[in-house]
């Protein structure tokens, strides 16, 4: 008897302005839906500078985590997160295939 509404998005890596704009989109056309929201995708910028998003909807990613590691380990640039309309538990997993990452994003995840 739930509703969610799960959106997927991958924001532009080089304007600004389509980030500001891809955000501002996002939030008016999830704000008011009936149901649950979640916004995942990769931001391609660090998650603390998507104010739009931040201000409007609950930022599931808080960890030092590294969501972004270019196939290593070391990385540690927090760019991919999943947005809510109400609070959710998070993780980022961190998985090793004998010594590699088979991405070059680690998985986020939430839950209740």
């Amino acid at each position: 008897g739930r509703v969610y509404h799960v959106y997927n998005t991958h924001f532009d890596h080089k304007s600004e302005t389509a980030v500001e704009e891809s955000s501002k989109l996002i939030v008016d056309r999830v704000m008011g839906l009936d149901g649950e929201v979640f916004v995942a995708g990769d931001f391609n910028r660090p998650i603390s500078e998507l104010s739009v998003l931040n201000t409007a909807m609950y930022n599931n990613i808080e960890d030092t985590t590294g969501t972004f590691v270019g196939f290593g380990f070391k990385n540690n640039k927090v760019i991919d997160a999943i947005y809510t309309t109400k609070p959710y538990r998070h993780k980022v997993v961190v998985r090793d295939f004998n010594g590699h990452n088979a991405s070059d994003h680690n998985a986020v995840v939430v839950w209740r």
